[in-house]
Parts: structure tokens; C-alpha cells; sequence
């Protein structure tokens, strides 16, 4: 598995490279550039830094997740290792002294392995294109006049920031939802009084998740009192309990400010995360991959949700972790105080 996550990682990293080769090879494309006074960029379009360089045009990278989290290394963000967890440790910001070391040990393997990596496809393009060749494509980076986080300490770890280090919050969440279809709509009106929960594990869900185990989750679905909206592509299992609703597509952050929804079944994926945490809504969280299984235990560690495996699950577990999370009290009362502070902060 390493090693295919390894393979994964570079075929990703070449990808940009050569989306970046075109870039610096598009000359009319480069002269439309100059005639701009500011370049933003998410943190994961490696080639806005040569173009910012190259152009001599200011930068400003956005994250979309929090500053502990991977490719932020190259911006001086303060990693104290004694309390912030490196990407993926499952650690949280209360660690023992062994956690403490292995943690050590993970921030600077990963910080070692992103220098590598971004050496070997971005640099060597920067020296290529000879594009400021007086410093690192690292030190680059790191010229970038504002870093915005699109997260909240509301939902985050402690961790000291610089000046032009901004965390701005759940953006991707709706402050005022749109109408829900009819169709959504009558579906949900039919619960009769018992809400209606939702269930989305994200674009890729279909290509990690067996069909035996969509087996699985229908059955679970079709346990509970409650409606349940399910964003599913492919394979569809082929008796489903009257009680589910399958879509390939859902209205998430609509429904999800929805005064009827009772829970959230979700892979925890960054925006997923703060967006059920914005509208007061308690997790059963199923991460499948990367960094989705660190917001799961942060998520666990805020208690606003309840975390299940994704290979190991039973439909019994799954039922009866949903209703878990809607009947007991403490899920509850910290989803409602972490919406009134995210809402604070956000509207401030």
C-alpha cells in the first residue's frame, strides 16, 4: 500500500510538472499574464510559484485545510512538534512523550520527502527556465505576501501563526441555504418527525469502497428511523428500504442547514468537515483515505463525531453509531457550541 501511495504521489507531482512546461512554454499565455497586478493560487498549483517568479508578479497561496497540514512547510508556519501533529499521525495536540517523539520523527520524514519531491519536478524546472536562480524553489514559495487558511482555530489544534498567516474560516459553507429541490423536499417532509440524516463519502468513494461493503451501508441505512439521502455513483445496491433516497448528486451544505437533519455519515473530508460542524450537525465518520482518517480523529477529538472503519464495519455498528450520535446529549451540545463560534467568527 506504500508503495502504491508512493507511485500515486509522483504520477500527481509529474502531472504538474508537465501542466507546468506548457505553461512556461505558452508565450501569448505568459504576455496575458503580465498585465496582472496579483497572482492567487491554491497551495496545490506548484506552477504559480515559477510563473509569480518568472513575471516578478506578488502571490498569494489559499490552503484548503489547516497549517499543520501537508505542503505547508515551505511558508515558515511555527511546527512545534511537542504539540502539533504532523499530516496523517492520527495524533492529537495532546500527545505523550513516545507520541511526541514518533511525531518528531513524522515531520521531518514528510518534510523531507515533500523537499525531494518538489526538487525533482519543480526545481529542476526552475533551473531549467532559469526562473530566479538565486534561490530555492522552497524559498520561493515562501515570498508569498499572504497565506490564508480556509479553516478555524474553532475546529483546529492550537498552533502560533506569523503576520500575513490568516485562517479564514468555513467558507464553503452556506450561511443562507438555497430551496431544496421538490422532489428533496417531499422526501424529507414524509420522515414524520424523525429527520432525516445524509450520507456522502466524497468524488472517489465508488473506486475505494467494494460493493459488498455498499451492501453493507444500504442495509445499515435501512435500519434507521430516519430518511437518508445518499450521494452514490455506480454500482447501486439492488434492493434499497423505502426509507433511502439515492443521488448522484446532493445539495450538501443546503440540506445539511436543513432544521430536520439529524446526523451526517461522511467520509470527513476537509470542506465536509466544516461544513457539519458550521451547521451544528453531529459526524459518523467513515474516513477512506489520506487525510480524511486526521480529520476523523480531530473531529473525534472535538466530539462532534463518532469514527468508524470503513473496512471493518458491520451494518449493525454503522446503524446503531448513527443513532448514537443523534440521541446522545454531548454530541449534541458540542456541534451547537461549535456552530455558534464558527458562526461568530465567520460573520465577524
Amino acid at each position: 500500500m506504500e508503495g502504491k501511495l508512493w507511485k500515486t504521489i509522483n504520477n500527481l507531482y509529474e502531472m504538474q510538472r508537465v501542466i507546468c512546461e506548457y505553461m512556461l512554454n505558452d508565450t501569448v499565455l505568459l504576455q496575458e499574464l503580465k498585465s496582472f497586478d496579483l497572482i492567487v493560487y491554491e497551495s496545490f498549483s506548484f506552477c504559480a510559484v515559477l510563473v509569480s517568479e518568472l513575471l516578478g508578479i506578488p502571490k498569494v497561496i489559499v490552503f484548503s485545510g489547516p497549517p499543520n497540514g501537508p505542503g505547508t512547510f515551505a511558508h515558515n508556519i511555527p511546527h512545534p512538534v511537542s504539540y502539533i501533529p504532523a499530516p496523517m499521525t492520527l495524533f492529537t495536540s495532546e500527545m505523550t512523550f513516545l507520541q511526541r517523539l514518533v511525531n518528531f520523527g513524522a515531520y521531518n520524514f514528510i518534510q523531507s520527502a515533500e523537499q525531494v519531491l518538489i526538487a525533482r519536478y519543480m526545481g529542476s524546472l526552475k533551473e531549467e527556465y532559469n526562473i530566479t536562480p538565486g534561490k530555492s524553489y522552497q524559498e520561493a514559495a515562501g515570498t508569498a505576501e499572504l497565506v490564508l487558511f480556509l479553516a478555524d482555530f474553532a475546529l483546529e489544534y492550537p498552533q502560533p501563526l506569523l503576520p500575513g498567516q490568516i485562517m479564514v474560516g468555513a467558507i464553503s459553507a452556506k450561511a443562507d441555504p438555497e430551496t431544496l429541490p421538490p422532489e428533496l423536499k417531499d422526501f424529507i417532509d414524509s420522515a414524520g418527525g424523525h429527520g432525516f440524516v445524509i450520507a456522502s463519502f466524497g468524488s472517489y468513494a465508488q473506486t475505494i469502497i467494494a460493493k459488498e461493503k455498499i451492501d453493507v451501508l444500504a442495509e445499515a441505512f435501512g435500519k434507521v428511523k430516519q430518511k437518508v439521502i445518499w450521494k452514490l455513483k455506480g454500482y447501486i445496491p439492488s434492493s434499497l428500504k423505502q426509507n433511502i433516497r439515492v443521488m448522484s448528486w446532493i445539495p450538501q451544505s443546503d440540506l445539511l442547514a436543513h432544521k430536520d437533519i439529524k446526523a451526517f455519515v461522511s467520509h470527513v473530508g476537509h470542506n465536509s468537515l466544516y461544513e457539519s460542524a458550521y451547521h451544528g450537525v453531529p459526524v459518523v465518520a467513515v474516513p477512506l483515505c489520506t487525510d480524511q482518517f486526521s480529520n476523523a480523529r480531530k473531529a473525534e477529538h472535538f466530539g462532534l463525531a463518532k469514527v468508524l472503519d470503513h473496512k471493518t464495519m458491520n451494518a449493525e455498528e454503522l446503524s446503531e453509531a448513527i443513532q448514537h450520535v443523534i440521541d446522545e446529549p454531548r454530541y449534541i451540545y458540542r456541534v451547537i457550541s461549535l456552530s455558534s463560534e464558527l458562526l461568530t467568527l465567520t460573520h465577524e
